[in-house]
C-alpha cells in the first residue's frame, strides 16, 4: 500500500499537465465573437495549508485532483518500503506549491479548497483563452502557472538530490520526465502571454464593432 501510494507521488509531477495544455476541465468552446465580455470574477479560493503530507493515497496535481483513498498514514514512509521522506522534504521547501496542491491527503477541508483552487484557475483559463480577460486577470494566470512550474521543478530536483541513489530507474525517469516537462512549461509562458494579449485586442475590436453597430441601429 505505501509502495503504491508513494510511487503517485512520482506519477503526479510527471503527469502534471503536457506543455501548453489547458487544466483539466478548462472550457475549450469558442466565446462568441461580438459579444461583450462578462465582469471578472474577483473569487479567489483560500490557499490550503496542508498537515498531512506524509504518502497514504494518490496524489492530487495541480488543478487535477485526484480522489483520496486508503487509510491513516503514517508519519514518515519506512526506508525499507520507499525512499522519499516527504515530511523531511517539506523541512527542505516548505513554501512549495505541492505541500498545498499536490500532496496526499485524506483532509476534507484541504480537498474542498484545492476543488475551489481549480474552479477558479479553470475559469480564469477559459476568460485568457476567450480573449475576456483583463491584461490584470491574463497576467495574475501566467504568473500563477509560473509559480506552479517552478515549484513542481524546485520538489522534482530536490527529490532527486536527495533521493535519486534509492530512487528506482523508474521513478528517476518519472522526476526527470517532469523537470522537462516544466522547464518546457516555463519556457513557453512568454509567447502564451502574448498569444493571450493578441486575442485580447482582437476580442476587444469585435466588442468596440458590435457596440458601434448597435448604435447605428
Amino acid at each position: 500500500m505505501v509502495l503504491v501510494a508513494a510511487a503517485a507521488v512520482v506519477v503526479s509531477l510527471a503527469l502534471f499537465l503536457r506543455p501548453g495544455a489547458p487544466p483539466e476541465g478548462a472550457p475549450q468552446g469558442k466565446e462568441a465573437a461580438a459579444r461583450p465580455a462578462e465582469p471578472a470574477s474577483t473569487k479567489r479560493a483560500t490557499p490550503a495549508t496542508e498537515r498531512d503530507p506524509s504518502p497514504a493515497d494518490p496524489a492530487a496535481t495541480p488543478e487535477v485532483e485526484a480522489a483520496p483513498g486508503g487509510g491513516p498514514p503514517p508519519e514518515r514512509v519506512p526506508d525499507g518500503d520507499y525512499p522519499v521522506d516527504l515530511m523531511a522534504l517539506r523541512k527542505r521547501i516548505p513554501d512549495n506549491l505541492y505541500w498545498q496542491l499536490g500532496a496526499p491527503t485524506q483532509d476534507p477541508i484541504i480537498l474542498q479548497q484545492r476543488a475551489e483552487d481549480t474552479q477558479h484557475w479553470n475559469e480564469m483559463f477559459g476568460k485568457v483563452q476567450s480573449g475576456t480577460a483583463s491584461d490584470e486577470e491574463i497576467q495574475q494566470y501566467y504568473d500563477h502557472r509560473k509559480q506552479l512550474s517552478e515549484d513542481y521543478l524546485e520538489f522534482a530536483t530536490v527529490t532527486l538530490a536527495e533521493y535519486r541513489a534509492k530512487l528506482p530507474e523508474r521513478d528517476i525517469g518519472m522526476y526527470e520526465l517532469s523537470q522537462k516537462l516544466h522547464r518546457t512549461r516555463l519556457d513557453e509562458i512568454p509567447r502564451q502571454i502574448e498569444d493571450a494579449r493578441a486575442r485580447k485586442r482582437a476580442q476587444d475590436t469585435r466588442r468596440q464593432e458590435w457596440q458601434n453597430q448597435k448604435q447605428d441601429e
